[in-house]
């Protein structure tokens, strides 16, 4: 029996090759897609949920009450403090980013810098399930250092890697000369669902030689605490800050508050935070995520029926001469199952090579910060396989519904008749299939203005040709490396100050005696050059004075006391501070010990990435909070002769530093958006490439099954033309409806969307008639031509066969 259904089946692939092509294309597309897609958002949403102890690991985090930013970055002595003297916490551990430092085997290489590395403390392995599979650690090595299969293998091949000595250093820093670590175990490659990425662990205990990191205002580590369970949250987030100023003198309790994060929540609620060494994700991205697998799962289910239902309209006569010899209702149920069994098997073959293949370049889009292999779990796995299997079980028990109906309803008779054109399923498909084509098109139009207009906007300050770079001098001798740097033709001006855009906490602000009239601004660190450099529009007053701040930093205790420090501050905060006459003006910062005096007013420059508005500034210069970065004016078109000039100038004054040049980077800053971006019109192009099959296989259908009428209207007298225009016009209604619902909901989540950011493009009407149009043009350009190819046939040839 099966022998005579598979040779049915064969014969109707032989004789419908395009159609079966399109079914199962179509579906191991969408299969492909789903599994991509599927395979990444489970890896977020079981993000760090394996270790045994993930519902009692917390991170701690605090916030200054002041400014109102929450910071992720903690004190280093805060772990063992709150161990010893807070109840409730079983253990502790922290973790250091170590992107400065570099790597080398023996004392002749060069040291290579290894930013997927991390300083961490010897209990962490106690907390996190991260498993050791050779050696251990050994606490009376000092310098040990953990490292993955992966890193292993790649720098010591087959060789044991246990005991090897390495060099390691800190390569921002002259004074760091290097010191000998010892590998002493090797652990499994952290999985992807671990928002702790790193190839290499080093032992705290080289970062602790650093005095500095001993201060309590030093924020360096990420503390992760271990709590009992049944300690009492809310108690132990109100005993940190006491903790704290008990065993510090100038950190009061009540000017901060520290909130613990647990460790399965760090992953999808870490955005208000800083960029970070941890990942991160957005749950929005996600779900939109979740969203685009039901969307192309539809479309292609959507495809299926709509060309198995036209196949079966075609085939009905077939199946009932079946059941007039005896057929009954199972055996055509048999025989239509192992037809869609079959297309699903061909699918699911193809689809895992698809997905193997397109894995790189998919997870470059999904996640570029932390690209992995592609690997199936037996869960994941399993889960697809049901998902499929769910999928497709819904789509035969449709197809069943149908072919029954037609053919037990009404007789024999009536069942080889066509279906009334209201009850047929086709067109609602098509329908169906025009409104998600219209509505990503839309919404791909709109996100792709918005990061145009974001790219090209002016920002209030110029952006290009400018670089920035890191010059670790103790000396603070700027002034005189900046006229070394205009030595250079190519380069135009120079500047010490924070590269923008910045990040900066926002600070008090008051002007004497009107405490009504305090503000919060952001303070923004720049030398006297800093406004020519970025050519900031200075709109009233002058730029700072050099001679207004110490160039040496020997004369700051001399030039520090009383003194009147000048500022440049922008229009929003003249507005915010209602300053009718600004210049001159005495602001006092934090407190009246830090007087400013404003000898400058400047147009709102966007120093903020563009998901918050402009808001009160102040550029001053000081230099116990200078950044150690230059930031460089270049002509156009230099910039590999500046960068070698830059980069001869500071090897030679540092020649055991790590050279590390930047620009501003839109790609960095805008991440998620671009991939969203991505993604939308990725899957734009794949709703047009399935919905196109699927048209194009509903108007071949169509047109094969009206060859009589056509025929019939050639002999009566109707032109090519007026054969098409009747033809098409069914299609532009349903154009015409499927915009109608498409649109409004595209227009709707477009708008949602846009209200992240704080600067952002219209939409406007013309949006709207232009995806109209294109809808139109696409769907008008597969039906045409194949209307025109049964209106070209010679009508006495169709009838005779017909």
């Amino acid at each position: 029996m099966f022998k005579q259904y598979f040779k049915i089946i064969l014969r109707n692939w032989k004789k419908n090759k395009i159609y079966t092509v399109i079914n199962i294309v179509g579906l191991a597309i969408a299969f492909s897609i789903t599994l991509l897609i599927s395979n990444h958002v489970i890896t977020e949403w079981t993000m760090d949920k394996f270790h045994s102890n993930a519902g009692n690991i917390y991170r701690i985090t605090n916030q200054y009450l002041e400014s109102k930013e929450w910071e992720s970055l903690t004190a280093y002595l805060i772990g063992p403090y709150a161990k010893q003297e807070i109840p409730g916490i079983v253990n502790y551990t922290r973790i250091m980013p170590s992107n400065s430092y570099g790597i080398k085997n023996n004392e002749t290489e060069e040291y290579i810098p290894i930013p997927k590395s991390l300083f961490i403390d010897e209990n962490f392995f106690q907390m996190f399930d991260f498993p050791i599979i050779q050696g251990k650690i050994d606490s009376t090595v000092l310098n040990w250092i953990i490292v993955t299969q992966n890193y292993a293998k790649q720098h010591f091949g087959d060789q044991n890697p246990i005991d090897k000595t390495v060099f390691i250093k800190d390569l921002d820093s002259e004074k760091d000369h290097g010191c000998v670590a010892r590998i002493v175990a090797v652990i499994e490659d952290l999985p992807a669902n671990s928002s702790i990425q790193s190839d290499i662990f080093i032992d705290s205990r080289v970062i602790s030689k650093n005095r500095d990191i001993l201060y309590w205002g030093c924020c360096s580590s990420y503390t992760y605490l271990q709590l009992a369970s049944t300690a009492d949250i809310s108690v132990i987030e109100r005993m940190i800050p006491q903790m704290i100023e008990k065993n510090n003198s100038y950190l009061k309790a009540n000017e901060y508050r520290c909130q613990l994060q647990p460790l399965t929540d760090i992953y999808f609620h870490s955005n208000h935070f800083h960029p970070e060494a941890i990942l991160r994700g957005q749950i929005s991205l996600s779900l939109l995520l979740y969203g685009i697998i039901l969307l192309i799962l539809f479309l292609a289910l959507g495809n299926y029926i709509m060309i198995k239902t036209a196949q079966i309209n075609k085939n009905i006569t077939r199946m009932g001469i079946q059941k007039c010899f005896g057929a009954d209702n199972r055996t055509i149920r048999l025989q239509l199952s192992l037809e869609i069994g079959i297309h699903t098997l061909c699918a699911l073959l193809l689809s895992f090579a698809l997905a193997y293949v397109l894995h790189p370049y998919i997870i470059e889009i999904l996640s570029p910060e932390h690209p992995y292999r592609f690997h199936l779990s037996f869960q994941k796995f399993a889960g697809f396989l049901l998902l499929v299997f769910l999928a497709m079980f819904l789509t035969g028990f449709v197809l069943h519904l149908y072919t029954h109906r037609r053919l037990n309803r009404n007789g024999l008779k009536q069942a080889i008749q066509p279906t009334p054109g209201y009850k047929d399923i086709k067109k609602i498909l098509t329908i169906v299939q025009i409104t998600i084509f219209s509505a990503l098109l839309f919404s791909a139009l709109v996100v792709s203005r918005q990061m145009n207009y974001m790219q090209h906007m002016d920002l209030g300050f110029n952006q290009e040709n400018i670089l920035y770079f890191y010059w670790p001098d103790n000396e603070f001798r700027y002034e005189t490396l900046k006229q070394e740097l205009r030595h250079h033709p190519a380069i135009l001006n120079a500047s010490n100050g924070y590269p923008l855009p910045c990040y900066e906490r926002a600070e008090s602000i008051s002007i004497p005696n009107q405490p009504e009239k305090t503000i919060k601004a952001r303070i923004i660190l720049g030398d006297a050059d800093y406004i020519d450099t970025y050519q900031i529009q200075l709109k009233e007053g002058r730029c700072l004075k050099k001679y207004n701040y110490p160039i040496d930093l020997k004369e700051f205790a001399r030039f520090r006391p009383n003194h009147i420090r000048e500022a440049i501050v922008n229009q929003s905060l003249v507005k915010a501070l209602q300053l009718e006459h600004p210049l001159e003006t005495i602001l006092n910062l934090w407190d009246h010990e830090h007087p400013l005096k404003i000898v400058g007013v400047v147009d709102d420059f966007q120093y903020f990435p563009l998901y918050k508005y402009t808001e009160p500034a102040i550029i001053m210069y000081e230099f116990p909070q200078i950044s150690s970065t230059m930031i460089v004016h270049y002509q156009t078109g230099e910039f590999q002769n500046v960068y070698r000039y830059i980069r001869a100038m500071f090897q030679e004054k540092f020649p055991n530093t790590v050279f590390k040049c930047e620009e501003y980077n839109f790609s960095e800053l805008y991440g998620k958006d671009i991939a969203v971006v991505k993604l939308i019109i990725l899957f734009a192009l794949i709703t047009i490439l399935i919905g196109g099959m699927g048209i194009f296989a509903f108007s071949t259908f169509m047109v094969e099954s009206k060859t009589r009428e056509v025929a019939l209207r050639k002999v009566n007298g109707a032109t090519e033309w007026q054969i098409m225009q009747l033809f098409n016009q069914q299609f532009f209604a349903r154009v015409l409806l499927a915009c109608f619902i498409g649109l409004p909901v595209a227009y709707y989540a477009s708008k949602e969307w846009l209200k992240g950011f704080a600067y952002k493009v219209e939409i406007h009407a013309g949006l709207f008639i232009f995806v109209f149009l294109t809808s139109v043009f696409v769907v008008l350009a597969i039906t045409t031509w194949q209307t025109r190819k049964a209106a070209r046939q010679n009508p006495i040839d169709t009838l005779k066969t017909e």
